[in-house]
């Protein structure tokens, strides 16, 4: 089963290919924080199971 994060990556990456101009840039700083805030939830939740 997907995560809601990769779901809204999707988004965001078609949001950057089909996009104009302006929207391809908001839509990949949108996917660069998504990407990095669950990175850094899961390793924080992670290290806390260990």
């Amino acid at each position: 089963m997907r995560t809601i994060g990769a779901i809204f990556c999707e988004i965001f990456i078609s949001f950057a290919i089909f996009g104009s101009d302006n929207v391809k840039i908001i839509a990949i700083i949108f996917a660069i924080i998504l990407h990095t805030s669950i990175a850094f939830f899961w390793a924080s939740h992670l290290s806390q199971l260990l």
